[in-house]
């Protein structure tokens, strides 16, 4: 026999024989297969596919032994998983058939409806928005889960829409762009401007609906509200002189109540001789900004507050001012580190409806360069490295209490110090009827962290949970039944348990235990409900 044909052999001998995975994939509310479905098998770097046929029936062949996650996709469907849970993997042996594997997809849903002027008549053109709530450590804020434009008939229709809780607004695209020229009218102007389902112009006033998995929501109409509207007129200027600016000036109402920054913004292009004329101005108090980046590394910026009342506004002058560059460094317990590995290191607003962001990249020698910032207040946000923690920011050689730096249109060196001194926290969740308490997210809280969010983990199967690299401290504890990770991160909701969380002091690199009860979904939405 040839020396090849005898290596060959050898080689089939020895490669394990291949497996198969087969199921169904269904719909999660009505039960019915789902075709036309996308299905991965990944393990690592390795993965197969397979599509479902009119039956919701897959088979994939010629895998290879491993632990495997299936997962699956389709027009008008979502993953029904558990955000931060993973399933459980499925594992194949050599020459195994893998059969019955179920694949649920929950169904999206669509919302109808039209949008009518104050006679009756129907508007084209107009952008209808679905708009969910969302919470972060800033409180209550509305999200964009669909968007389209309304039909010579008025109407409108939002598909692919997940299951939730909605509130429809309606925009008027004209206003979204002052003309190029400026304008003077002989008497009071009107347009119709933002509006909220049924027909209101305050978004605390909006009507919510409820969206059930694939279900439709049909005859949502909104009355679009005309009202009297304003300009703000004046000129934008370039850093240090008096040229003109090119581009465009952006205004939205920056009341720090509003539930959506920016829904009411507008665009007002700036003119040859430097001037800008903003219409379609409701009353209120108005954010007016010029952002600008004349490269990836340079830019201006502008930020001014205009009061409407009761007329137009004249002689508004933005003074742009350049952006910064900052140039970081990472100590770790004093000392440069060598090797660390990539992280991102951001900027994020210090005041509430602060309009500026900045991000750059941790390098392996500790350094990082954060490039066109905007003069603001930040918070610096850095993830911990592993088995340290945020200890100290230093901006311009002084030390920052609460990681909040001002940034000038200068810049300047920042530096972040890390410590290695970090503690842990471990325990168990219950459920009130004393069973472990499975994925639940547990948070720890402490008024002197640097953490931009809570410290937070999932429980085992077990109910069991540990944290690591926490800052030494005096720390809330508690467990939640959700997925929504960001209204823990919310003060004042997390406020209405406080006696239900359990203190605990984490010491320099000691280990900690509680004993937690969850917070169950219902009284979480009751809490959530009290805050609205």
């Amino acid at each position: 026999m040839p020396f090849t044909h005898v290596i060959l052999a050898l080689f089939f001998l020895q490669s394990p024989k291949p497996g198969s995975v087969s199921g169904t994939v269904t719909n999660s509310v009505t039960g019915a297969p789902v075709r036309k479905a996308h299905i991965t098998l990944r393990a690592g770097d390795a993965s197969y596919t397979a599509t479902s046929d009119a039956s919701g029936a897959f088979v994939i062949s010629g895998v290879n032994p491993g632990a495997y996650f299936a997962s699956a996709d389709c027009a008008g469907f979502q993953p029904l998983g558990t955000p931060g849970v993973r399933p459980e993997p499925i594992r194949v042996a050599e020459d195994q058939r893998v059969e019955n594997v179920p694949i649920r997809l929950r169904p999206l849903g669509v919302i109808t409806g039209r949008v009518l002027d104050e006679n009756g008549d129907p508007m084209a053109q107009i952008s209808v928005q679905a708009l969910v709530e969302t919470y972060g450590r800033d409180g209550r804020r509305m999200t964009n889960s669909g968007m389209a434009n309304t039909d010579d008939r008025g109407e409108y229709r939002l598909f692919d829409i997940p299951a939730g809780r909605y509130y429809l607004m309606a925009t008027n695209p004209s206003l979204l762009v002052s003309p190029n020229g400026r304008l003077h009218a002989a008497q009071g102007e009107t347009a119709y401007v933002t509006t909220w389902f049924p027909g209101v112009t305050e978004p605390s006033q909006a009507a919510a609906n409820e969206l059930a998995a694939g279900g439709e929501l049909g005859g949502i109409d909104i009355r679009m509200r005309r009202t009297r509207v304003y300009h703000i007129r004046g000129k934008a200027l370039a850093p240090g002189s008096q040229q003109r600016i090119d581009g465009t000036v952006w205004l939205s109402m920056c009341d720090p109540s509003d539930l959506m920054p920016g829904a009411s913004g507008l665009y007002a292009p700036i003119l040859q001789d430097g001037s800008f004329d903003a219409f379609g101005i409701v009353p209120g108090t108005w954010c007016a900004i010029i952002n600008q980046m004349n490269d990836n590394t340079h830019g201006v910026y502008a930020n001014q507050t205009v009061t409407v009342a009761d007329r137009d506004i004249e002689n508004v002058t933005l003074t742009a001012l350049p952006t910064a560059e900052i140039k970081g460094q990472v100590l770790v317990d004093g000392a440069t580190p060598t090797n660390v590995q990539p992280m991102p290191i951001r900027l994020m607003p210090a005041e509430e409806h602060g309009r500026g962001v900045g991000s750059g990249s941790l390098h392996p020698d500790g350094t990082f360069t954060i490039q066109n910032v905007q003069p603001d207040t930040y918070r610096v946000v850095a993830l911990n490295l592993y088995g340290m923690y945020l200890k100290g920011v230093r901006f311009n050689g002084r030390d920052m209490p609460g990681g909040r730096i001002q940034v000038p249109s200068a810049g300047g060196p920042l530096t972040l110090l890390f410590a290695t001194d970090a503690g842990e926290l471990g325990g168990t969740v219950q459920t009130a009827s004393g069973e472990p308490a499975a994925n639940v997210y547990v948070t720890a809280v402490s008024p002197s962290s640097l953490s931009d969010s809570p410290g937070a983990v999932l429980t085992t199967a077990e109910g069991t949970f540990l944290m690591r690299g926490l800052a030494p401290g005096d720390y809330s504890v508690l467990a939640w039944d959700t997925r929504e990770f960001g209204l823990t991160e919310y003060a004042e909701f997390r406020k209405q348990f406080e006696s239900r969380a359990a203190a605990v002091t984490v010491h320099s690199k000691g280990h900690e235990t509680v004993s937690l009860k969850v917070v169950t979904a219902a009284e979480m939405e009751a809490a959530k409900a009290r805050l609205r």
